[in-house]
Protein backbone atom coordinates (compact mmCIF):
# COMPACT_ATOMS: atom_id res chain seq x y z
CA UNK A 1 0.00 0.00 0.00
CA UNK A 2 2.77 2.46 0.93
CA UNK A 3 4.42 1.78 -2.45
CA UNK A 4 1.46 3.48 -4.13
CA UNK A 5 1.00 6.18 -1.50
CA UNK A 6 4.57 7.45 -1.38
CA UNK A 7 4.95 8.47 -5.04
CA UNK A 8 1.44 9.93 -5.16
CA UNK A 9 1.92 11.89 -1.94
CA UNK A 10 5.24 13.23 -3.18
CA UNK A 11 3.82 14.35 -6.55
CA UNK A 12 0.79 15.94 -4.90
CA UNK A 13 3.02 17.44 -2.18
CA UNK A 14 0.97 15.92 0.61
CA UNK A 15 3.50 16.33 3.39
CA UNK A 16 1.18 14.86 6.01
CA UNK A 17 0.75 11.64 4.00
CA UNK A 18 4.50 11.48 3.31
CA UNK A 19 5.24 11.91 7.00
CA UNK A 20 2.71 9.26 7.99
CA UNK A 21 4.13 6.77 5.47
CA UNK A 22 7.69 7.43 6.61
CA UNK A 23 6.73 7.08 10.26
CA UNK A 24 4.90 3.83 9.47
CA UNK A 25 7.91 2.42 7.62
CA UNK A 26 10.29 3.41 10.41
CA UNK A 27 8.15 1.50 12.89
CA UNK A 28 8.12 -1.53 10.57
CA UNK A 29 11.91 -1.80 10.28
CA UNK A 30 13.13 -5.29 11.10
CA UNK A 31 15.97 -7.53 9.91
CA UNK A 32 13.83 -9.08 7.19
CA UNK A 33 12.78 -5.84 5.47
CA UNK A 34 15.36 -3.16 6.30
CA UNK A 35 17.13 -3.36 2.92
CA UNK A 36 13.84 -3.04 1.03
CA UNK A 37 12.83 -0.05 3.15
CA UNK A 38 16.26 1.48 2.54
CA UNK A 39 15.75 0.96 -1.19
CA UNK A 40 12.34 2.68 -1.07
CA UNK A 41 13.83 5.58 0.89
CA UNK A 42 16.65 5.92 -1.60
CA UNK A 43 14.29 5.70 -4.58
CA UNK A 44 11.98 8.43 -3.27
CA UNK A 45 14.77 10.53 -1.73
CA UNK A 46 13.51 10.32 1.85
CA UNK A 47 16.68 11.16 3.74
CA UNK A 48 15.19 10.65 7.21
CA UNK A 49 13.94 7.17 6.32
CA UNK A 50 17.23 6.37 4.58
CA UNK A 51 19.16 7.37 7.70
CA UNK A 52 16.83 5.33 9.93
CA UNK A 53 17.15 2.22 7.78
CA UNK A 54 20.95 2.53 7.55
CA UNK A 55 21.21 2.98 11.32
CA UNK A 56 18.97 -0.05 11.85
CA UNK A 57 21.10 -2.17 9.52
CA UNK A 58 24.29 -1.17 11.33
CA UNK A 59 22.84 -1.73 14.81
CA UNK A 60 21.28 -5.11 13.98
CA UNK A 61 23.90 -6.32 11.52
CA UNK A 62 24.33 -9.83 12.91
CA UNK A 63 20.58 -10.40 12.57
CA UNK A 64 20.36 -8.71 9.17
CA UNK A 65 23.01 -10.97 7.60
CA UNK A 66 20.71 -13.95 8.10
CA UNK A 67 17.98 -12.53 5.86
CA UNK A 68 17.29 -13.11 2.18
CA UNK A 69 17.63 -9.42 1.33
CA UNK A 70 21.21 -9.45 2.56
CA UNK A 71 22.03 -12.12 0.00
CA UNK A 72 20.87 -9.85 -2.82
CA UNK A 73 23.38 -7.08 -2.03
CA UNK A 74 25.94 -6.38 -4.70
CA UNK A 75 29.56 -6.98 -3.76
CA UNK A 76 30.21 -3.22 -3.81
CA UNK A 77 27.28 -2.54 -1.46
CA UNK A 78 28.39 -5.35 0.81
CA UNK A 79 31.98 -4.11 1.02
CA UNK A 80 30.72 -0.57 1.64
CA UNK A 81 28.52 -1.84 4.47
CA UNK A 82 31.23 -4.02 6.01
CA UNK A 83 33.66 -1.09 5.82
CA UNK A 84 31.42 1.12 7.97
CA UNK A 85 33.14 2.13 11.17
CA UNK A 86 29.94 2.26 13.19
CA UNK A 87 28.81 -1.27 12.34
CA UNK A 88 27.84 -3.08 15.55
CA UNK A 89 30.41 -5.88 15.07
CA UNK A 90 34.12 -6.27 15.69
CA UNK A 91 36.70 -6.02 12.93
CA UNK A 92 37.30 -9.77 13.14
CA UNK A 93 33.59 -10.49 12.71
CA UNK A 94 33.54 -8.28 9.62
CA UNK A 95 36.36 -10.24 8.04
CA UNK A 96 34.76 -13.58 8.92
CA UNK A 97 31.46 -12.49 7.40
CA UNK A 98 33.16 -11.35 4.21
CA UNK A 99 34.97 -14.65 3.85
CA UNK A 100 31.80 -16.62 4.49
CA UNK A 101 29.87 -14.55 1.97
CA UNK A 102 32.62 -14.95 -0.60
CA UNK A 103 32.65 -18.70 -0.33
CA UNK A 104 28.89 -19.00 -0.19
CA UNK A 105 27.80 -20.60 -3.45
CA UNK A 106 25.20 -17.89 -4.00
CA UNK A 107 27.94 -15.27 -4.12
CA UNK A 108 30.63 -17.11 -6.07
CA UNK A 109 29.50 -15.63 -9.38
CA UNK A 110 28.63 -12.19 -8.00
CA UNK A 111 31.80 -11.17 -6.18
CA UNK A 112 34.14 -8.96 -8.15
CA UNK A 113 36.81 -9.12 -5.44
CA UNK A 114 38.92 -11.91 -4.06
CA UNK A 115 38.97 -12.55 -0.31
CA UNK A 116 42.40 -10.91 -0.19
CA UNK A 117 41.08 -7.75 -1.89
CA UNK A 118 38.13 -7.65 0.49
CA UNK A 119 40.34 -7.98 3.56
CA UNK A 120 42.74 -5.36 2.20
CA UNK A 121 39.85 -2.95 1.61
CA UNK A 122 38.47 -3.46 5.12
CA UNK A 123 41.98 -3.18 6.62
CA UNK A 124 42.74 0.04 4.73
CA UNK A 125 39.44 1.59 5.76
CA UNK A 126 40.11 0.66 9.39
CA UNK A 127 43.66 2.00 9.25
CA UNK A 128 42.43 5.31 7.87
CA UNK A 129 40.12 5.67 10.86
CA UNK A 130 42.80 4.75 13.39
CA UNK A 131 45.24 7.17 11.75
CA UNK A 132 42.76 10.03 12.28
CA UNK A 133 42.69 9.24 16.00
CA UNK A 134 46.43 9.89 16.41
Amino acid sequence: MYRMLLPAAKVLQLDYVNGACIEFLQKQLDPSNCFRIKEVANLHDYTELLSSSEAFIKQHFLEVVKGKDFLSLSSDDLVKLISCNDLAVSFEEKVKIMYLMHYNSIYKNQFSMSPFQIQLRVNLDSLAIHKKLF
